[in-house]
């Protein structure tokens, strides 16, 4: 009987450690495809945006804005060096994609001059410094946003608006 019991056991024990292991494949899989989904995401959108910010440069170079030209080429290789930092990490802080997103921002608007506006609105309920997201997920959108949705606007101000709010998950919303 005690055999039997022991048997048993191992065998209970066994089946337990071999359904552990396949759980923890499962999750390592799951996990490697997301990051390499997120990765696919910022291949396809990064070569837009660097290519319309090169396009701006040079359009202010061969209209002879020698001023505005270099004031968006100091910004543009500052946000390449923080974008190629954050790269480098699965995840950062809410407050540095903010940073980012804001530096984006910031170029757009020398490239559409004073007809474009931005806000970037963050909930109370966030704690930016401690609350963490995959680098460069919102900037893609927000590209998208302005390019289909504001940069064949002819009539009155090129306004967007992003929010970020706290509810089950983290929300954010791009107006």
């Amino acid at each position: 009987i005690g055999l039997g019991i022991l048997f048993i056991v191992i065998i209970s024990y066994w089946l337990i450690q071999r359904r552990i292991t396949k759980i923890k494949q499962k999750a390592q899989i799951e996990s490697e495809l997301k990051a390499s989904q997120l990765t696919a995401l910022k291949a396809q959108m990064n070569p837009h945006f660097l290519y319309n910010a090169l396009n701006s440069i040079q359009d202010l170079i061969l209209d002879k804005d020698v001023k505005n030209a270099s004031r968006y080429l100091t910004k543009f290789s500052h946000l390449m060096r923080q974008i190629l930092d954050a790269s480098e990490n699965q995840v950062i802080p809410i407050s540095e994609e903010l940073k980012m997103l804001h530096l984006y921002l910031t170029l757009e608007k020398l490239r559409f001059g004073d007809h474009f506006e931005y806000t970037i609105e963050l909930s109370p309920t966030i704690q930016a410094e401690t609350s963490f997201i995959p680098p460069m997920i919102i900037q893609p959108f927000v590209e998208n946003a302005i390019k289909h949705g504001l940069l064949h606007k002819t009539k009155g101000r090129k306004k967007i608006h992003i929010q970020l709010e706290q509810k089950e998950l983290l929300q954010c919303t791009i107006i």
